[in-house]
């Protein structure tokens, strides 16, 4: 499978997508859409860290926005990197976009700094989980093209 979205757009202009036979459904856009792999080395990069084990000083909180603004640059590269082909004319811009948005919702939903450092995150530590869970159920819906 690979990790450009196939359309019906797509399909009935005959572009072969990394032997993708048909179009995604819902299901495989949701699992395309994710950037399972940048969040995973964020959550790498955050447990190293100083702050996360008891008793050191957390990082500075311009490094933690710093990183997230690089992962998030990586999330459109390596998106963007990952879903061209030589059949497709456009570049996959919808589902660049989409995975980068899904970067930021993933990190904010695994909160800690930076976002700990913004007031009203701590009084709502709910709220990056719901906004989490509708943002991948909804991004899913989106099809590139139409």
């Amino acid at each position: 499978m690979g990790r450009r979205i196939v359309t019906a757009r797509m399909a009935s202009q005959g572009v072969a997508v990394a032997a993708a036979p048909g179009v995604d459904g819902y299901f495989d856009r949701l699992v395309k859409y994710i950037p399972a792999d940048v969040v995973a080395a964020y959550v790498a990069v955050q447990g190293v860290l100083p702050g996360v084990r008891a008793g050191e000083t957390p990082a500075p909180t311009w490094l933690t926005w710093g990183l997230i603004a690089v992962f998030a640059a990586i999330t459109a590269v390596w998106t963007y990197r990952q879903t061209r082909t030589p059949a497709a004319r456009a570049p996959a811009a919808t589902q660049v976009i989409t995975a980068t948005a899904g970067f930021l919702v993933w990190a904010f939903a695994l909160g800690g700094e930076p976002f700990a450092s913004l007031g009203w995150y701590g009084d709502m530590p709910y709220l990056g989980s719901i906004v989490l869970v509708v943002f991948t159920l909804a991004a899913a819906t989106v099809v590139p093209g139409e």
